[in-house]
């Protein structure tokens, strides 16, 4: 066997590997979510066990096991062996792109226009490649030129599958949620700015629903929400009247609820003089455990009272304390703004106190 030819077979090995590693990693570790949403329309009717691990396997074996079809039909050989790829490369973004609107993922117009694209360049490689020998035993080249090949080829499933990160966090919310684990749902971007509705109903009953320790169930609400962004208010408000919570996770849900709508005198008012039914009173909680926002919300119904609420520094001196030096640091930050524009004001103290309940009252609508 010539140098070439060792050389030309060293790389396609290499190829097979590394596309069959890709494709693994692409659907089971980035893409199962996808899959999964996708599963009952392409099964339709036949019960079929959706195994992401199993699946994974099977679809990347079959992706790169056509690379033995398509060399027979392009004939890349050696530094153009990667463009062999290139079909599957296509599959197995098609597999992946599914979305509510397409089942493909794009429009077939689309995809027709993407093949075309595709036939075209491949044309053309297979007539550039079969002209260029120059330099065909330079090891180094041929590996540069495959790698280069290889590295275009595996960005393309990237580019036509469903890609949408807040699609992803979506999917990967409502798969944890139904599994009940509440603490990975609340870690999924975390700290991204950009949320979608449906992630933020999905955080909303995750705290809901997570353990709260020693705390009556549902404290996390009190104790979280204002930590994410929150675009949609008056709906998660609407959800948490709505749900069909039991016992103190719905009391606790009840008075989030009256925190997004900035219903503060209501809010107190449950806290301070609860129903004869209700399981949360005003000094439900050990001292260090008052929800957070609870807190900070009672703070500032005292600053617009003109009065202070009995309970606090009883019950939580060492929560009140602390959270009176940051609320007094608010005010006088706030107070030096006082005639800037609200959009500046508001850009301005979020750097700082974006996750309080007083930017919240003051600057979200």
């Amino acid at each position: 066997m010539s140098y070439t030819s060792r050389n030309d077979r060293g790389i396609e090995q290499w190829n097979v590997a590394v596309f069959f590693v890709f494709s693994f990693l692409y659907l089971f570790l980035y893409q199962t979510d996808i899959e999964r949403m996708a599963h009952p329309e392409f099964t339709g009717d036949v019960i079929i066990v959706f195994h992401p691990l199993l699946l994974s396997l099977i679809f990347a074996s079959v992706v790169t096991g056509l690379r033995a079809l398509w060399v027979r039909i392009l004939g890349f050989h050696g530094m153009w062996d990667g463009l062999n790829y290139l079909p599957s490369a296509l599959l197995l973004g098609a597999n992946t792109a599914f979305n509510s609107e397409h089942i493909m993922g794009h429009s077939w117009g689309a995809w027709i226009a993407l093949i075309a694209v595709s036939v075209a360049v491949l044309i053309g490689m297979r007539l550039f490649s079969s002209v260029y020998r120059r330099n065909r035993e330079d090891r180094i080249k041929g590996w540069t030129v495959n790698m280069a090949v290889l590295t275009v080829v595996l960005l393309l499933p990237c580019l036509v599958s469903n890609s949408n990160e807040v699609t992803h966090r979506e999917l990967a919310a409502a798969r944890y949620l139904e599994k009940g684990r509440y603490e990975r749902v609340l870690a999924i971007g975390s700290g991204a700015e950009e949320v979608s509705s449906l992630l933020t109903l999905s955080r909303t009953r995750a705290m809901a629903m997570a353990d709260a320790g020693s705390s009556p169930e549902g404290s996390l609400l009190g104790e979280m929400m204002f930590l994410y962004p929150l675009p949609y208010p008056r709906m998660v408000s609407n959800a948490l009247q709505d749900t069909a919570f039991h016992s103190a996770r719905r009391e606790n849900a009840l008075l989030t609820a009256m925190l997004l709508n900035k219903d503060l005198a209501g809010f107190v008012s449950s806290l301070e003089a609860p129903s004869d039914t209700s399981l949360i009173s005003a000094v439900s909680w050990q001292d260090g455990s008052f929800p957070l926002f609870y807190l900070q919300a009672v703070l500032l119904n005292d600053s617009i009272a003109g009065q202070q609420t009995g309970f606090l520094d009883e019950a939580y001196p060492q929560q009140t304390t602390e959270q009176r030096v940051l609320f007094g640091a608010y005010n006088k930050e706030k107070a030096a703004l006082e005639g800037q524009p609200l959009q500046y004001r508001s850009n301005s103290l979020r750097k700082r106190y974006g996750k309080t309940y007083w930017w919240f009252y003051d600057f979200q609508n």
